[in-house]
């Protein structure tokens, strides 16, 4: 089994929509800024080149070489969902990916109720914040 990251974990998602046909380290790009997650390319290619995926080259006459990766038949991945932020949920929103980030807004908001260093007003906005996201979440599993 092999073990992937958070980042890692993302890509992958992404990638599994695709099935086969792959994707290009730019689709990715383009994928994640239409999410509101900036990655640059260079972190893009260098997760990339240490996921053990599939490679497949697509050249055509005038152009670029395109390097396509997809996931590897017969290869297992254990994801790492936690700590990512609500966007990636939304954007994958599969039943493990929202329960774990359920669980972590949960945490967050008992936290929060205990927490008397901040500001009443601060803390009643992320409060609001964070019932938010669950309410989010809720409608994500319907």
């Amino acid at each position: 089994m092999i073990k992937l990251n958070k980042l890692q974990t993302l890509f992958y998602l992404e990638i599994q929509k695709v099935g086969s046909k792959g994707l290009t380290g730019y689709d990715l790009l383009l994928r994640f800024r239409s999410y509101g997650i900036g990655y640059s390319h260079q972190h893009i290619y260098s997760t990339l080149s240490k996921m053990q995926l599939d490679i497949r080259n697509e050249s055509k006459e005038g152009e670029r070489t395109k390097i396509f990766y997809s996931i590897p038949k017969g290869k297992t991945y254990e994801l790492d969902y936690e700590n990512h932020p609500i966007e990636a949920v939304i954007a994958n929103p599969i039943p493990e990916f929202i329960e774990v980030k359920s669980k972590e807004v949960l945490n967050e908001i008992k936290q929060e109720q205990v927490d008397n260093k901040r500001h009443p007003s601060v803390k009643a906005y992320r409060l609001k914040q964070l019932n938010l996201i669950l309410e989010i979440l809720s409608n994500l599993q319907d």
